[in-house]
């Protein structure tokens, strides 16, 4: 028998001999328990070098995993306390933009307020001709159906904000020269029974509006914004 054969068999019977401590370990969950002193016996290593007990090293762990969840509820509390802030700013948008009689001054006061305290950098309204042409002072007026609107047909029909990155042709239609400086967008849908128009906050920053963050506050802005349009309309 040669030497390679021998040390194979040996190997064989090492790995034969953890599976078989791995398999009575998960069959008999009880063995430590009576065996306390064998736990504190155990050595593993340690990823800075050397060696510690078995409880050592689940105690480092445990004590990690808590650190880990600590910072997780410290960002959570801070999300919450961010949209707090967010829902205050709303509500008081909300009280000024129902003052408005005019689409003028509803245009000029959304943009100063997204501005001031949204961290807007570029904003654009663009109303329907259908529902708002025969107003007088409308800011931004262009046909529902018009080619450059349908490529936002998929905000309109899903009647909810997108956020992210759009393409060029895009930005350009909504914010013409200033389209090189927007980075990330939140696309809002103004919608009554039917859609009134599209609501446009563009950001310098590309990770400010990203895909998949909440968009239930600018959702809620849409619905107040449509609110006050309707309103003005019928007046």
């Amino acid at each position: 028998m040669t030497t390679q054969m021998i040390s194979g068999e040996n190997d064989t019977a090492e790995l034969c001999s953890a599976l078989d401590v791995e398999n009575y370990l998960h069959h008999h969950p009880e063995f430590f328990i009576d065996r306390p002193e064998l736990l504190a016996q155990l050595q593993v290593p340690h990823p800075a070098g050397g060696a510690v007990s078995l409880i050592e090293r689940q105690v480092a762990l445990i004590r990690q995993e808590n650190k880990q969840h600590r910072a997780r509820i410290r960002e959570l509390v801070e999300i919450a306390r961010s949209n707090e802030r967010l829902v205050d700013k709303l509500q008081k948008l909300s009280i000024e933009l129902i003052a408005c009689h005019t689409l003028e001054a509803y245009s000029r006061k959304l943009k100063q307020q997204l501005c001031d305290n949204f961290s807007a950098n570029h904003i654009r309204i663009v109303l329907f001709s259908e529902r708002c042409g025969e107003l007088a002072d409308v800011p931004e007026l262009v046909s529902r159906f018009d080619k450059a609107v349908l490529n936002f047909e998929n905000a309109l029909s899903n009647r909810r904000a997108l956020c992210g990155r759009f393409n060029s042709e895009q930005l350009r239609f909504l914010f013409a020269e200033d389209a090189e400086n927007v980075k990330s967008m939140a696309l809002i849908p103004l919608l009554d029974h039917e859609p009134i128009g599209l609501l446009a906050i563009g950001n310098a920053n590309p990770d400010h509006f990203k895909v998949g963050m909440s968009t239930s506050l600018l959702t809620a802005l849409g619905e107040i914004s449509a609110a006050v349009i309707s309103r003005i309309i019928s007046e």
